[in-house]
């Protein structure tokens, strides 16, 4: 019964890479675009996100995520989902729903990349922890709390996502 819990599919939460700090930003914080050293971090994503076999791409639609997924996007020769329901915007304005973003992507049991703001994330983690009756811990907070361009690798059961999480891996962003 225990290989049918071993085969996997990555869901992987990404921060967006370096942005603009916003006190040098005069415009919506929707529009604030990445630094230099974020391009760098957007391009040097590319690798480890393949190497998870990532497919599909789900993005908040502010710039700095669009840009930290262009890469990605391009590499794979693949559009971004953009959705709001995992903004900065909807989180300030309590509007987010990263339930149905998570629920989504459980469902279809194909690796995905889901990429948000800080703030953003421990729901993004809490969601996927309760889409598989997985327990709340230290562990999620850990998962949650990215540098920017920093993501956390969550698998779960290709045959049975409701069994839990099988496993987490957070990566520091690249240089």
């Amino acid at each position: 019964r225990d290989k049918d819990v071993l085969r996997t599919f990555p869901i992987i939460a990404l921060r967006h890479a370096k942005a603009v700090p916003a006190d040098e930003w005069d415009g919506p914080d929707a529009s604030r675009p990445l630094a230099p050293r974020g391009r760098k971090q957007a391009n040097a994503l590319v690798g480890p996100l393949l190497a998870f076999g990532a497919r599909r791409i789900v993005s908040s639609p502010a710039v700095r995520c669009a840009k930290t997924v262009g890469p990605l996007s391009a590499a794979l020769g693949r559009r971004v989902d953009y959705s709001p329901l995992i903004s900065q915007d909807a989180w300030e304005e309590g509007a987010t729903d990263a339930r149905t973003v998570v629920g989504q992507r459980v469902r279809s049991r194909k690796p995905a990349v889901l990429c948000s703001h800080g703030p953003v994330l421990p729901e993004i983690i809490q969601e996927l922890a309760m889409a598989t009756g997985s327990l709340m811990g230290s562990h999620l907070g850990n998962a949650s709390g990215l540098a920017t361009g920093g993501f956390s690798v969550v698998h779960l059961s290709t045959d049975n996502p409701g069994s839990g999480i099988v496993a987490i891996e957070t990566h520091q962003p690249p240089a």
